[in-house]
């Protein structure tokens, strides 16, 4: 089943959005746009303001008065083994039921049950793999041969040849750990060194394999191919997961040699990269109305259980979208 968009048919890829907005309404959930360079929750304790959870809890009291009677302490023993656990209770009264986080620097959209045992089944699915989120992203097409940074490999090589220069669907697998001061940046672990680094590192390190599939939309050239605004220098993406780690995308598309348009945490030009690739950073850094700095990495659909079966799909999709 296909949800509705609340503001009309079409939705533009990386439309400029200062504020956040409610996208979609079903029975069972909200799906809010969040805007680029805000916070999904706060981002500390002392941090009350200017995340997408203070805004939803301000202007969407119903939410709230959904989970107040939940008892984080005393889940019900009626409900599965995935979403019995103390922690999933708190977190869904603390969180009014938000099923996914996006970082503060994507935008598009995050999705809240409407009902305590929606969030459970919604829990489950996710657990066992069954949600699906879908990225536009724009990435530079000038190989980075530095890879990224505290990676094992440092950077991701292919016996075949580069699949975004070639244009091919591929996938990348990885386990994460924190890395970089306070832990702000994550680097990728083939399934080689995992073992070897659980052995020598105290970092903590992701429990599972993450992987996220990659589908190419062209190449975006003058006038904005495919839907999405022109960036010379930059190539078209569609990216899906399933399970999803902080920064996932964005570390495996740098891990690839290949990061996204606009990241300056995993994209910014270091001694030897080339020249073009400079030259498109400072090009997103401009604050003039046409080139606004900002991170081409949107989230444009979700697929999410629906609570009597079948799947809830939403998507900003229009005639401006990219066409599949």
């Amino acid at each position: 089943m296909r949800a509705k968009l609340l503001h009309g048919e079409a939705f533009k890829p990386f439309s400029p959005c200062a504020s956040p907005f409610l996208a979609f309404e079903t029975d069972s959930y909200c799906v809010f746009f969040k805007p680029a360079y805000m916070h999904s929750v706060p981002a500390s304790a002392e941090d009350s303001k200017g995340s997408l959870l203070t805004w939803v809890r301000d202007n969407y009291p119903s939410l709230e008065s959904a989970y107040d009677s939940l008892d984080p302490v005393d889940p019900d023993p009626a409900r599965s083994s995935a979403a019995s656990t103390e922690a999933a209770c708190a977190r869904a009264r603390r969180e009014l039921g938000m099923l996914s986080r996006l970082d503060s620097e994507t935008s598009g959209l995050v999705a809240f049950a409407r009902r305590p045992e929606v969030f459970f089944k919604a829990l489950e699915a996710q657990i066992s793999g069954r949600i699906r989120k879908k990225y536009w992203l724009l990435v530079i097409q000038a190989f980075q041969q530095e890879g990224l940074e505290g990676s094992k490999p440092r950077c991701l090589s292919w016996d075949t040849g580069d699949p975004v220069l070639a244009g091919r669907e591929f996938s990348v697998e990885s386990y994460f750990r924190s890395y970089g001061p306070r832990g702000s940046r994550v680097a990728c672990l083939g399934l080689q060194t995992r073992l070897e680094e659980v052995r020598k590192t105290k970092k903590k390190l992701s429990p599972i394999l993450y992987r996220s599939d990659f589908h190419p939309l062209g190449k975006v050239r003058e006038g904005g191919d495919e839907g999405l605004p022109s960036l010379a220098g930059c190539l078209a993406w569609e990216a899906s997961i399933s399970a999803g780690f902080r920064h996932q995308i964005r570390a495996h598309m740098a891990w690839c040699g290949h990061p996204i348009a606009g990241d300056q945490l995993y994209g910014q030009a270091s001694p030897g990269q080339n020249a073009e690739s400079g030259a498109i950073r400072e090009a997103l850094l401009d604050s003039s109305p046409a080139s606004p700095a900002r991170l081409f990495l949107e989230c444009h659909r979700l697929e999410l259980g629906s609570p009597g079966g079948g799947t809830e799909i939403f998507e900003l999709a229009g005639e401006n979208s990219p066409k599949r």
